[in-house]
């Protein structure tokens, strides 16, 4: 008996890639129940994690969204990821020592979803500072993700911080924190012992928001609890904005060693899901790791911020 699991063992290895078996190596990815699984030991610094690099299967092989397949294998070097989405309490340092104007400031309005109606608007003097319209302030909300902040918002603080927008990929990798059968950043259920590991929408959407988890919009980041990585709000509360241009067809010719995406488009990537995620469609739900979105590079809005990776 011994004998035959060895020549399965073996003939296991030979049959797997090997970039995913070297990649076991360096980032555990593959537990008998990712919902049983402990915070992994990583290195700090100035409020960023050290990320491993390692190998995963990037995308998704069950039913979903046709710019999620094919799943394919991806190699990452290591990288810094900010443990947290932005806030409005480093967002301000940035401007007030270069006086940057974002492009919601510039253009006088932006997007704001209203959760009593069910419906977007374009508010006039809704900008970062004024997050709801001209009468909302940022009191009480420093600590609450940056939004209204456009693609060319997000790179101007992240180039003014000496870092830059993560990879998409780099995302989806961070976020599955070495579990390769994940669902969420979490592990496989979304609600593991009927606790809330995220901010998102309960209820019927657009219009029926219970706020079971507490919130009716954005909540203040460490909420919620870190993945294993010690990344917080990596799923829900706010969509982040990555580094590369959107394609419907990217996975089907992506090159497997740090992706960087296609050379152009008209869209970027945003990753993570935000509050307005109602997970309700097993086949199209944000909070997944390995869901996909994208906006105009001009686009803001209440529910989009960003991190930033060194």
């Amino acid at each position: 008996m011994a004998r035959s699991r060895r020549r399965y063992w073996w003939a296991l290895l030979l049959v797997l890639p090997w970039p995913v078996v070297l990649g076991l190596q360096r980032l555990d990815r593959s537990p008998a129940d990712s919902n049983t699984l402990g915070p992994l030991s990583v290195e700090t610094s100035a409020g960023m994690i050290h990320i491993p690099g390692g190998t995963f299967v990037m995308g998704s092989p069950r039913p979903a969204t046709a710019d999620q397949r094919p799943a394919h294998t991806i190699q990452i070097s290591a990288f810094w990821l900010d443990e947290t989405p932005v806030t409005n309490r480093q967002f301000v340092k940035f401007v007030q020592q270069t006086g940057y104007q974002t492009t919601a400031q510039r253009q006088g309005e932006s997007r704001v979803f209203d959760p009593l109606t069910g419906t977007w608007h374009q508010v006039k003097g809704a900008n970062w500072q004024h997050p709801k319209g001209p009468t909302s302030s940022l009191m009480g909300r420093e600590d609450y993700p940056v939004v209204h902040v456009s693609w060319y918002d997000a790179t101007a603080y992240a180039a003014w911080a000496g870092k830059r927008l993560p990879t998409e990929a780099e995302y989806e990798f961070a976020a599955r924190a070495g579990i390769s059968d994940c669902r969420y950043p979490w592990g496989r259920e979304l609600m593991p012992n009927q606790q809330y590991q995220a901010n998102y929408w309960q209820g019927s959407f657009p219009g029926g928001n219970r706020g079971d988890d507490g919130f009716f919009g954005l909540s203040p980041v460490k909420t919620y609890p870190p993945n294993r990585l010690a990344l917080y709000d990596i799923a829900g509360n706010a969509w982040h904005w990555c580094a590369d241009w959107y394609r419907p067809d990217y996975y089907g010719y992506s090159p497997t060693n740090n992706p960087t995406g296609p050379a152009d488009g008209e869209s970027r990537v945003r990753r993570g899901g935000s509050w307005l995620a109602t997970a309700t469609d097993p086949d199209n739900d944000p909070l997944r790791v390995a869901h996909r979105d994208h906006a105009p590079p001009s686009q803001t809005s209440n529910h989009t911020s960003f991190r930033c990776v060194k």
